[in-house]
Formats: C-alpha cells, structure tokens, sequence
C-alpha cells in the first residue's frame, strides 16, 4: 500500500483480527473440543484425528449454478472447473489407499460451505466408518481439536500454523499461476500419492516458511482487535464525519434485502427437498440459492451460541 502512494502513517500494522482466538489468551482447550465433537459426532477420541479442510466449491458444479456464479463476478468460470473436479477425485483416490493403510485415525472431511455437490465424497464415507463428513462448526475449532492437517487450496493453513499444528498442502498437480493463492504459492507440497501416505509417520516441512508467512500476517503482542479498538477509541476525526448515501442506492439496497428476507423466510418450505443439501443439475434456481443460502447464514440460535461463546472467551457478562 505504501508503495502504491499510501502515507505511512496511514498504513497501520495492527495484526489479523481472525487469529485473536488462537492466541494463548483465548484458544479453546483442544482436548475439550475433541471430547464435545467426539460426543457429537460419533468419532472416536483416542485415535488421532486427520483433518482435510477442503476448498473445492467448484467441483464438479452445475451449469446452472456455475452461471450464478459467473453473472455475480461478472467472468466466465467454466475454465476453473476441472482445477476444482479433478484434484478432488485425484485426492479422493488418494484418502481412500490412505484409509486402508490407516485404521486406528478418524479422518475427517470439512467441505467449504459453498461445496455443495459431495456425492464423490459420501460414497467414500460409505466405504469407511472412520471417514467423515462434517460441516458444523468452524475451521479454527476443527483445527485446534485435530492432530494433524491437510489441504489443497485453504489459507487455514494459516491458523495451522500459527498454533503449531502440522499441516500439509496437497497438490496432485500444478495449478496456474493466474489462479493460484499469493500465499500458498510459496507453499511447500506434497504431489503425489505415496508421499502423503507416508506424511503421518514423517517429518514434513511448514506448508509455508514463517518468513513467508511472517510478511503476510504478522504477529502482534497484543490481539490485533484491542489494537484496532485501541486506535479508534483515540481519534476525534470521526466525530465530524458524514456519510452520504445517494438516495438510490439506499432504496436499491432496501429493495435487495427485502427480497432476500422474504426469499429466506419461506425455505422453511423446501426443508424436506434440501435437508441433505446437495445440489443435483435437475434442481431449480430457487432450491439451489436456498441451499446456499442455508449454508452462509446462521441461524438466530447459532449466534446466540456464538455471541455467549465470545463473551465467555473475552469475560464479558
């Protein structure tokens, strides 16, 4: 930002706010997570827990999804598709050798909430007992109740990372440059079948190297959150600020959130159509926003749990 004309006293380095809860201060015992998702979830807690937090939100999408898609970002997709399909089918080949030469793990599936079509992944769930699929909750948790992890396009490897758990990015081919992350783009991989079986019992480099990983999230002595709330508790600028919002975008903005509200309200309709949340290519325009739509939104219960969450965490009554 700097370099691009930003005053240096304008670009302030405060730390990433999303990695204040796996400071020492505040991360969640990891053997009370494992023991509330073993209880939930029907996993075995003494076995260690294999962790796969996926990305592939594009594989093997529909036409009519992957159009929604394409009119939002305003771009054609269709090349990014087989990126997406191909490397979780050559990763699923992968997880199931790995399965039958692991039986004492758990190894669990986390798909990225806009994964939607996961037949290819519940039919190795059929063949394995100790392989699950599970959505709920978030990464950071997932991340702090397993012992080690994996991934191929995440940047949770991130909050791997920063609390010390091994972590390996997969790559069973060479993505472009165009289109992959500028962080694991410096990632160390593995690429082929054999090195990720024998990755369990072996030493495995960072996925990224802590000066690399150092440049693009930085650790502060206090949680970057105080740091930004600190900030702003100290400057009057924003007592004479005014916003102005030109009237038709406010009635645009109206209107939009209007139509989601009502659309939303009534998925309670397509429960019984959408409780297994897969989208098949036979499915209405509306069945599928719904599902996504199920699967970005919490619930009013949802936040209540995580508002009382947060608070426990930060000592708030």
């Amino acid at each position: 930002m700097i370099s691009a004309g930003i005053p240096s006293d304008n670009a302030l380095l405060y730390g990433a706010p999303q990695l204040d809860f796996l400071r020492p201060e505040y991360i969640e015992d990891s053997n009370d997570l494992k023991k509330d998702f073993a209880l939930n979830f029907d996993i075995d807690e003494s076995k260690d827990w294999i962790l796969f937090l996926s990305s592939f939100t594009y594989a093997e999408i529909s036409e009519q999804r992957l159009k929604i898609n394409e009119n939002v970002a305003g771009i054609g997709l269709a090349d990014i598709v087989p990126l997406y399909t191909d490397s979780r089918k050559i990763l699923i080949d992968w997880f199931s050798d790995y399965l039958e030469k692991n039986l004492d793990i758990e190894f669990i599936y986390r798909p990225h909430p806009d994964e939607l079509n996961l037949d290819i992944v519940k039919e190795l769930s059929k063949k394995y007992k100790n392989f699950h699929i599970i959505s709920y909750s978030s990464a950071k948790e997932w991340i702090i109740a397993s012992d080690q992890l994996y991934t191929w396009y995440s940047t949770t490897v991130v909050e791997a990372q920063f609390i010390g758990k091994d972590c390996a990015i997969l790559r069973p081919f060479d993505l472009p440059e165009s289109f992959d992350s500028v962080l694991l783009k410096h990632g160390n991989f593995i690429s082929t079948k054999e090195d990720f079986i024998d990755s369990r019992r072996s030493d495995f480099p960072k996925p990224i190297a802590d000066e690399i990983m150092i440049s693009y999230y930085d650790k502060t002595d206090i949680p970057a959150s105080e740091n930004i709330v600190n900030y702003i508790n100290n400057i009057n600028e924003y007592e004479n600020l005014e916003i102005v919002v030109p009237f038709q975008s406010r009635i645009m903005n109206y209107i939009k959130l209007l139509v989601i509200t009502f659309v939303y309200s009534i998925r309670g309709l397509l429960k019984n159509i959408t409780a297994n949340r897969d989208l098949g290519s036979n499915q209405s325009f509306f069945i599928q926003w719904s599902i996504e739509m199920s699967n970005n939104i919490a619930s009013k219960d949802l936040i209540y749990k995580i508002d009382s969450a947060i608070k426990q965490k930060l000592k708030i009554k």
